[in-house]
């Protein structure tokens, strides 16, 4: 599948609990990986219980339906997105291990063992970046360059620092980052003050369509507010 196909992820459950399953019912020439489905937010579509994901073709999906109807059968869900290009990663350091700074969703460590299918946890330390600063895409944080003085303290982000060891890491990473962000060379400032070179998924997308984080936060109690009527 390219970059830019239409795939669906089959959330394991009911009568379908196999990529095994899946491989058969499809005639597929091999089985299908399996990944953690992880909770990442109120309206993920898993519950938690399915022993897994599987990512699959479009095709491939008419035909789990098409089986599970004519033998009465149940699919816990299948789901469909676009799948995203990915990051930029062309200024990316390549002499590993590489120090990253994350400051979003991905210094959630259930994010990768679960949506990146990663075996571990990754070893997070406390760290900083200057010359950056925080804005809202949506739900999802957004590091752009400074637009405040360095003594207002606007430029400093707090974040986790990661040592990103392959250039496999580095793909699943810019995979689930999509092409709205880009690898950029940064110096990260660890707790206890040393500095080193790294790098840092930063925000290339519209920039029109990017929010404060003080105007997202308002918004978010302004829909809040309206829940309650």
């Amino acid at each position: 599948m390219s970059d830019a196909d239409i795939v669906n992820i089959v959330i394991l459950g009911n009568d379908l609990t196999t990529a095994e399953q899946i491989q058969e019912i499809a005639g597929l020439p091999s089985t299908p990986s399996v990944t953690p489905c992880a909770s990442l937010d109120d309206d993920d579509e898993d519950d938690g219980t399915s022993p897994g994901c599987c990512t699959v073709s479009p095709e491939t999906a008419a035909l789990l339906k098409a089986w599970a109807k004519a033998n009465d059968k149940s699919i816990k869900n299948i789901f469909v997105f676009v799948q995203s290009k990915k990051a930029d990663t062309s200024q990316a350091l390549r002499s590993y291990p590489v120090a990253y700074f994350f400051y979003g969703r991905l210094c959630d460590p259930a994010l990768w063992t679960g949506r990146l299918g990663f075996a571990d946890e990754p070893k997070f330390v406390q760290g900083q970046v200057r010359g950056y600063e925080i804005k809202m895409w949506g739900d999802y944080k957004a590091l752009v360059p400074a637009s405040e003085l360095e003594e207002e303290g606007r430029n400093v982000v707090v974040g986790k620092v990661y040592m990103v060891e392959s250039e496999e890491v580095l793909e699943k990473l810019a995979a689930y980052e999509t092409n709205n962000y880009g690898v950029r060379l940064c110096d990260i400032t660890f707790a206890d003050g040393r500095t080193v070179e790294g790098c840092v998924f930063a925000f290339q997308g519209d920039f029109g369509r990017l929010k404060t984080v003080e105007e997202y936060e308002l918004e978010q109690e302004a829909f809040a507010e309206l829940e309650e009527y």
